[in-house]
């Protein structure tokens, strides 16, 4: 790591400068959004690349989103290498250049200072349309991605900071809800426009290199911090599992409402179900009979937590349960 003389005041000042930048992204998403997916659900991401570009800085957001632009902002930058100009827009949603699921559509503003790039600013949003066979982007019939929406490679929506309404009309022309669209569309491009304007203003007042050299010691600094983490972790083998195999099948008020034929139906398929799985049965509302008549083992929850598990027999021992569910308190009785 190189060694640099920073004033820690300029330092800790050019590193309050960029998280600022970034929440500024993250409010300007949330303030001028048209979507409830975006002003209320929050399902947007914001970071800011440098010139190479390595992320120098992310949002407390998706991380889903924030993992995912890493290898799409290097994704975009190559696909336009020596096409990148100041006042340029770039849109993408293709997971083939390291999206995420196409609903979720990036916006990308390079941000140049006299004339040289320096950084990236960098917006990712879940938009409530993407086009395709079905409303919201989620095809269960869907084989192909093809199914799924509309794949948007890196494309420019601005070129030389000329707004490309074509390009837009046409993205916006396979979409629903256009105006929610075009709204959603435009607090991304607001948000970039926000995190670009603060970068330019921290190097007007400090200086390109000065900046440049502050963000080179914050990566070192994380760095270092994050080697000193891993070193701590003792040697030996670890595994883990991310997803394993159900070990209970869920049970919601299975038989409310049905008739005697309905209920014996759903008995028969959660018998079915539960066999072929291998699992037994998680009960959380009533119908606890029918629920013992096809499972051999039983979680009874009340209120969120476990009063009973076992068999028929343990089940329909216990006091909690026959108080929760079968309407008979014991002590009264």
């Amino acid at each position: 790591m190189t060694k640099r003389n920073i004033d820690p005041i300029t330092l800790s000042v050019v590193r309050g400068v960029l998280e600022t930048t970034q929440r500024e992204m993250t409010l300007t998403l949330e303030q001028t959004a048209r979507s409830s997916v975006f002003n209320l659900a929050h399902d947007y991401s914001t970071a800011l690349f440098n010139h190479t570009p390595e992320m120098i800085l992310q949002g407390q957001d998706i991380p889903i989103h924030l993992g995912s632009l890493i290898p799409a902002m290097k994704s975009v930058a190559n696909f336009f290498e020596g096409e990148i100009n100041e006042g340029d827009l770039i849109l993408h949603n293709d997971p083939a250049y390291g999206g995420s699921h196409i609903i979720d559509t990036c916006m990308y503003m390079p941000v140049f200072y006299e004339g040289e790039l320096v950084f990236w600013t960098v917006c990712k949003g879940h938009l409530t349309d993407i086009g395709g066979p079905v409303p919201a982007g989620y095809n269960p019939n869907a084989t192909e991605i093809y199914a799924e929406g509309l794949r948007i490679p890196p494309v420019k929506l601005w070129d030389k900071g000329k707004p490309r309404h074509d390009v837009m009309n046409l993205l916006l022309t396979n979409m629903r809800a256009r105006r929610d669209q075009e709204g959603d569309f435009n607090a991304l491009i607001g948000a970039c426009q926000v995190g670009a304007r603060n970068l330019k203003g921290l190097m007007d007042k400090y200086g390109k290199e000065m900046v440049q050299d502050c963000i080179a010691e914050l990566l070192d600094m994380a760095e270092t911090h994050m080697r000193k983490l891993i070193s701590e972790v003792p040697d030996g083998t670890f595994t883990g599992t991310a997803m394993g195999a159900p070990k209970y099948l869920l049970l919601d008020e299975p038989a409310a409402g049905m008739s005697e034929v309905e209920a014996a139906d759903l008995a028969d398929l959660i018998r079915k179900i539960a066999t072929e799985m291998g699992v037994g049965c998680l009960l959380i509302e009533h119908n606890v009979g029918l629920v013992l008549s096809v499972c051999a083992d039983v979680i009874v929850l009340d209120g969120g937590q476990v009063i009973a598990q076992g068999d028929r027999q343990a089940i329909l021992g216990s006091t909690a349960v026959r108080e929760a569910y079968l309407g008979v308190n014991v002590e009264a009785a």
